[in-house]
């Protein structure tokens, strides 16, 4: 692979245009929403009632409903089924860090020294999403650095050191508030979208792009941690800033999209 290349967010900032930069932040700015146990139970995403969300729920979109024939499978599953979503974490055994490693460089690292390309696609092979792991337990033994939140650098196979926060700090921020939905996981990992890198060649479908890789990266993370023993749980019920704040990235150019959970669960 030779020398790795590392580049600084000033660098990328060159390329980009302007004006597709500001129109996607804006648009991007929409979905932000704030979470505090104060307001909480008074705020609210949707007007529909309660009984058709239920039967929106699990339920499947038929295109010709009772017009156009359809065709049954019939094949038995063989392959590689992931777990439903962890509903609710048990931090009460030790996890080692080295569980932690094994997942990071399964899911998200080079696949060999001879290769940059990573374990899920990506648009142009920009990998416009960066990954943060964020201790949330105390029962983590052999954290490598006393910042609790590090960056993971996927090619030279580094954590950079971020931020120092405590555990449960980290993860009232990271739920928004809502512990008690989740239990007790042991960590957590953080996808934030880098706008520049994500934008400069394909501009505007440069965004599309990039949300379609943050859900390879967790679905791949998602199905090593399933063979690693551990559940997940995917979780967006946060306030954008609070996590920004969090894990010590400015917003004005890179955002929290998406929060995982890892950690032992029985539903």
């Amino acid at each position: 692979m030779g020398k790795t290349i590392e580049i600084s967010p000033f660098e990328i900032g060159r390329f980009s245009d302007q004006e597709i930069y500001d129109h996607v932040i804006e648009f991007h700015s929409r979905s932000n929403y704030s979470l505090f146990p104060g307001t909480a139970p008074r705020c609210y995403l949707s007007s529909a009632p309660d009984k058709a969300l239920a039967e929106m729920i699990e339920s499947e979109l038929s295109i010709w409903p009772g017009i156009k024939p359809s065709a049954q499978l019939t094949s038995a599953r063989t392959a590689l089924l992931r777990d439903e979503s962890a509903e609710f974490f048990d931090d009460a055994s030790v996890l080692e860090f080295s569980v932690i490693d094994q997942l990071m460089t399964n899911s998200f690292c080079a696949r060999s020294s001879e290769s940059r390309k990573r374990p899920y696609p990506s648009g142009g092979a920009l990998y416009p999403i960066e990954v943060f792991v964020c201790r949330v337990s105390n029962n983590v033994d052999n954290w490598p650095t006393k910042e609790n939140i590090l960056h993971l650098l996927p090619l030279s196979r580094h954590l950079e050191a971020m931020t120092i926060h405590a555990p449960d700090i980290i993860l009232s921020n990271l739920s928004g508030g809502d512990t008690g939905l989740l239990g007790q996981p042991h960590f957590a990992l953080v996808y934030a979208m880098f706008f520049e890198r994500a934008l400069f060649k394909y501009r505007t479908r440069g965004y599309r792009l990039a949300l379609m890789e943050a859900g390879s990266m967790y679905q791949t993370a998602d199905l090593n941690a399933q063979a690693l023993g551990l559940r997940s749980r995917v979780w967006a019920g946060f306030t954008d800033f609070q996590v920004a704040k969090t894990i010590g990235i400015d917003m004005r150019h890179m955002a929290p999209l998406v929060v995982q959970f890892f950690g032992n669960a029985n539903n």
